[in-house]
C-alpha cells in the first residue's frame, strides 16, 4: 500500500514542478490579452489618425513589443505611424518594418 502512494505522490511533484517550469517559460493567459488590448489600441490609434492610410499597416503584438508592417506613402507617414505606436499605452518597443511606396525596404528597429 505504501508503494502507490510514495509513486503518486512522486507523480504530482513531478507535474507540479515541470507546471511551473511551463509558466516560467511561457506567459500566461493575461499577458496574451494584455497583448491583444495593446494591438488593438494601436490600430485603434492609426485608424483614427487622418494622416495615416491605416488600412495599409499590420500590427502584430507580442510581449509589449509591436511590430508595424506594410507600405506606406511617406517616410513622414511612416515616421507618424511610428510615433503612434510609441505613445501608446503598454507598449515597450516598437519595430517598425514599414516600407515607404517606391523607396528601398528600410532597415532597423525604432525604439
Amino acid at each position: 500500500m505504501r508503494a502507490p502512494l510514495q509513486i503518486a505522490l512522486a507523480a504530482t511533484i513531478l507535474l507540479g514542478a515541470s507546471g511551473c517550469r511551463i509558466l516560467r517559460e511561457h506567459e500566461g493567459p493575461t499577458a496574451y490579452v494584455g497583448d491583444a488590448a495593446i494591438n488593438a489600441s494601436v490600430e485603434i490609434a492609426l485608424v483614427h489618425s487622418p494622416e495615416i492610410e491605416a488600412q495599409e499597416i499590420d500590427v502584430h503584438t507580442f510581449q509589449g513589443t509591436v511590430t508595424l508592417d506594410g507600405v506606406v506613402d511617406s517616410a513622414a507617414m511612416a515616421r507618424r505611424a511610428e510615433q503612434i505606436t510609441r505613445d501608446t499605452p503598454g507598449v515597450r518597443a516598437v519595430d517598425s518594418r514599414l516600407q515607404v511606396a517606391g523607396s528601398a525596404p528600410r532597415q532597423g528597429t525604432s525604439r
